[in-house]
């Protein structure tokens, strides 16, 4: 999956990008051209939940990359239910600060904080 690889990056190490994770995952289904279409969001979730791994670590980036795949599908057309697969990522990752961190800091490259008036 290509969500699947950018989770496993996004966590596997410090870097960072400015691009936002959601637009990383849709710029490279375009390349690719794969349809982003939140008719898809039910064979993903599906697909996820028959998906077993042994790795604790591996089963939580599957879900983590399934919610990022489902919240891009959603986000032009249901922009609530998109915002919902985020939170269900975020919560994923609420017992181990360091790769919340990294997936908020992945997701909002620029942060949480609004610009200063004048400089957005």
């Amino acid at each position: 999956s290509l969500a699947y690889s950018h989770i496993y990056n996004t966590l596997s190490n410090d870097l960072l990008s400015n691009v936002p994770l959601m637009e990383r995952v849709e710029n490279q289904c375009c390349d690719l051209n794969i349809k982003c279409e939140g008719s898809f969001t039910g064979q993903i979730e599906e697909f996820v939940k028959n998906s077993v791994s042994a790795d604790k670590t591996k089963s939580t980036q599957l879900r983590l990359a399934g919610w990022i795949a489902q919240a891009v599908l959603l986000k032009k057309d249901n922009p609530k239910s998109s915002l919902a697969k985020i939170s269900m990522a975020l919560s994923e990752l609420y017992e181990n600060p360091v790769d919340l961190r990294k997936l908020v800091g992945a997701l909002l490259p620029k942060g949480t904080q609004p610009p200063e008036a004048g400089q957005a």
